[in-house]
């Protein structure tokens, strides 16, 4: 992609520009449509907006302006799955082995939508990230991690293997604010 020099100058092998156009292979491009009509209107507004493939289907968990938990499908089927005020501040959204949906709230808490169901997993469990790594469910609080007992979302018994740390490193400054799941290749 070369985009400082004018049209004229780029060479055979490189492109400019290409707004709504996908690279496919050597000298074929493939045009993108322009946006589509909207699937959904979710009247509460949207604070986040999270895809994932739960149980095979695709989704959109939506959080709330208010607090309130919505399933939306590409189809634009809505499933109300908590109501306004069940979470309180910037919830962080992941997937455990494609079957539970995650949520960790910074003030309410950490919960679980299998598709069907809602659960509180725990009201004390807070935090502002959240990854799922090695059979394990790594929460993230400031500087606090605490992961799950292996192979559960859901089991914070120390008894069975999970824990918590304090990051302490002084060439790290300040808070967590992310947490990401990834393996570098060798």
């Amino acid at each position: 992609m070369n985009l400082t020099d004018s049209r004229v100058a780029i060479k055979d092998s490189e492109a400019a520009w290409l707004e709504n156009v996908m690279p496919v292979g050597n000298g074929a491009l493939q045009i993108l449509p322009g946006p589509g009509p909207s699937i959904a209107t979710l009247v509460q507004g949207i604070r986040s907006l999270w895809g994932f493939t739960l149980n095979n289907a695709p989704v959109f968990i939506a959080v709330g302006n208010d607090g309130s938990l919505t399933q939306v499908t590409p189809g634009g089927v809505q499933t109300v799955i908590a109501g306004a005020g069940t979470l309180g501040g910037d919830a962080h959204v992941t997937i455990w082995r494609g079957t539970t949906i995650l949520i960790l709230d910074p003030v309410t808490g950490y919960f679980s939508w299998d598709g069907a169901a809602f659960t509180v997993i725990s009201a004390t469990q807070l935090g502002t990230a959240i990854a799922i790594f090695q059979g394990r469910a790594w929460l993230i609080n400031g500087r606090l991690v605490t992961f799950t007992a292996p192979n559960t979302y859901n089991d914070f018994a120390a008894g069975n293997g999970a824990g918590s740390t304090i990051l302490t490193d002084e060439a790290f400054p300040g808070n967590i604010v992310a947490a990401v799941s990834a393996l570098t290749p060798r």
